[in-house]
């Protein structure tokens, strides 16, 4: 939360993504997953697997009945 506080978007998904990547490791495979899918949700730009990860979650998002992320907005809101 540190990163997030300071404005850091980016580095709070990367460290999500790398905790979650830990857990899975150690054995705790749902708690990771779901820290890993909080962090791809922090990141702006996702490589070609990470791509393929978030959708893969959100396909377990909706075979679970757990309601979808929210779209990130990837513009800013237009002024009129």
């Amino acid at each position: 939360d540190i990163f997030r506080d300071i404005g850091e978007e980016e580095l709070y998904g990367q460290t999500l993504i790398a905790m979650g990547d830990l857990q899975v490791r150690s054995g705790q495979v749902m708690s990771g997953a779901a820290m890993y899918e909080v962090g791809l949700d922090s990141l702006d730009n996702l490589s070609g697997t990470q791509k393929v990860l978030r959708g893969s979650l959100g396909i377990k998002r909706r075979l679970t009945g757990e309601p979808p992320l929210p779209p990130k907005d990837s513009e800013p809101p237009q002024e009129s």
